[in-house]
């Protein structure tokens, strides 16, 4: 029967010490053959990837390289993560929901094929980097497997708590669990600290999108969404064109309020995917260990000044007070105030699961001249990083395997195919749209090591209401510190560490 623990922060004390007493038994390796069976050789490839359809029948065929008849007789694998984004369940029994239930019978298929006990560790957001800290300054295996906001786990590379991806021998990236340009950006210099794998199903779940009312886009006559994008023609210019003068004073109060329509509803957390939307690197890292500052340039003025345009001087935009107080304008839009909303993927099955008419699309490219349609995961879906205290590391990436693997068989494709495209989406083309977004999703190293330290947010805080700093102005005041921030992120890639 699988464990699953939730600490409670009154009893942290003597629950960290239960669980560290768990966790320090030395696992006992028992494999059924003489294979060392490191990562390497031929690798079985999705059926999609070959040309055919990618289905749960195809992905079942595509093994890992784990020994056959591997054991642990018994020992306990703890793994610290968020709950509810869907990475895994606390569970005891199978629950109901296809992809909770999914998420069940994948630890449960491992816990029996390597005889082992998941134990899973889950405090709030605010408390789930605490609690990885306090187990580092233990120095106690408390964790084998840490699933951290993306956005902080790269202060823990940075301050030497993270094994290297390449000492964890059962763990092969030439599998499909672990998708190439994500293995390729965040590895720097031959080294790789955070992996984002089929485990990680946060990442779908937290890609940025926008979302239109196919009523209110028939209503105000703005023409076919899906062939704008599929034409090319989805540009910020169009969705300026669109939104700067459609506002409706539903409520009649001579007030612009949240009981009015709008083009657009936003908020201050939207701001940043635009640098990557629009394509705009902020800095570049050579093979010698140089980096070069790209966020200073004409592009990025215009960026600034186009989302600036585009949130305080149309009359077709939500207010944006403060990042405190922002509207709520996923609420807005699911009560039909708002043509367009930038949101996630996921929450077409958390904030608007009865919410029937409307579609999903990319954000909008920089202009016609930019190819393709860019987006990425939010900071808050998860990331994999193993504990620098991990002492068997043959034990711990055994179980990695065998999770991201039996993920990428069962759990991803049932949120995608099944929850996304059939519970989340309300027409084909919004489904042919989901398949757009994930093809052109980023991911980029400096973001995950940003640690409010470099330029992944300067974007957020220079179009904060009544901020009319100049984009040069802002750069000179940031550059040193930012550049030494840089500057340790690649003195510890290509440092002897």
């Amino acid at each position: 029967m699988k464990l699953y623990a939730q600490f409670l922060a009154a009893l942290l004390a003597v629950l960290l010490v239960m669980v560290a007493f768990a966790a320090c038994q030395t696992p006992g390796e028992n494999q059924g053959d003489s294979s060392t069976a490191v990562p390497g050789g031929e690798t079985s490839v999705p059926a999609a990837d070959s040309g055919g359809e990618d289905t749960s029948e195809s992905r079942l065929n595509v093994h890992d390289d784990l020994p056959d008849g591997l054991k642990y007789n018994g020992a306990t694998f703890t793994v610290l993560g968020l709950e509810g984004v869907h990475d895994f369940v606390l569970d005891e029994t199978e629950p109901t929901g296809r992809l909770d239930s999914a998420l069940f019978r994948r630890d449960q298929t491992v816990e029996e094929r390597l005889d082992i006990d998941i134990v899973y560790v889950a405090p709030g957001f605010d408390q789930l980097p605490v609690y990885f800290q306090n187990s580092i300054a233990s120095q106690e295996s408390t964790y084998d497997l840490y699933l951290g906001q993306v956005v902080r786990t790269g202060v823990e590379v940075l301050n030497g708590n993270c094994l290297k991806w390449s000492e964890l021998p059962y763990v092969n990236f030439d599998k499909p669990w672990y998708p190439a340009n994500t293995v390729a950006a965040l590895t720097l210099n031959g080294k790789q600290y955070i992996n984002i794998g089929a485990l990680n199903i946060s990442s779908l779940a937290f890609t940025n999108c926008v979302f239109f009312s196919k009523d209110r886009a028939e209503d105000h006559k703005i023409g076919d969404m899906y062939d704008i994008v599929n034409n090319g023609e989805w540009t910020y210019d169009r969705l300026f064109n669109i939104v700067k003068d459609l506002y409706v004073d539903e409520n009649r109060n001579n007030v612009a309020d949240e009981g009015d329509f709008y083009g657009l509803s936003v908020r201050s957390g939207d701001i940043p995917v635009f640098m990557w939307a629009f394509d705009q690197k902020l800095v570049t890292f050579a093979d010698d260990g140089t980096f070069e500052l790209t966020f200073m340039s004409d592009k990025t003025v215009d960026i600034v000044n186009k989302v600036r345009s585009l949130f305080y001087d149309t009359i077709g935009t939500t207010s944006l007070a403060d990042a405190a107080t922002d509207w709520d304008g996923i609420a807005m839009f699911r009560n039909n105030r708002s043509l367009f909303d930038f949101g996630l993927v996921g929450q077409t099955l958390w904030y608007l699961a009865d919410y029937e008419n409307y579609g999903i699309i990319p954000y909008p490219k920089y202009n016609e001249d930019q190819k393709e349609y860019y987006t990425f995961a939010d900071g808050s879906s998860t990331g994999m990083v193993v504990p620098t205290y991990v002492e068997d590391t043959r034990y711990v990436s055994a179980v990695i395997e065998a999770l991201n693997a039996e993920s990428w068989r069962t759990c991803e494709l049932e949120y995608y195919n099944i929850a996304l495209k059939t519970r989340g989406t309300r027409d084909d083309e919004s489904i042919a749209m989901l398949d757009l977004l994930f093809a052109g999703r980023v991911t980029d190293i400096q973001y995950i090591h940003d640690a409010w330290k470099g330029f992944a947010f300067s974007l957020e805080i220079l179009c904060q209401p009544n901020n009319k700093t100049e984009l040069a102005s802002f750069y000179q005041s940031k550059v040193d510190a930012v550049t030494a921030h840089y500057q340790s992120l690649v003195d510890w890639y290509f440092g002897d560490y």
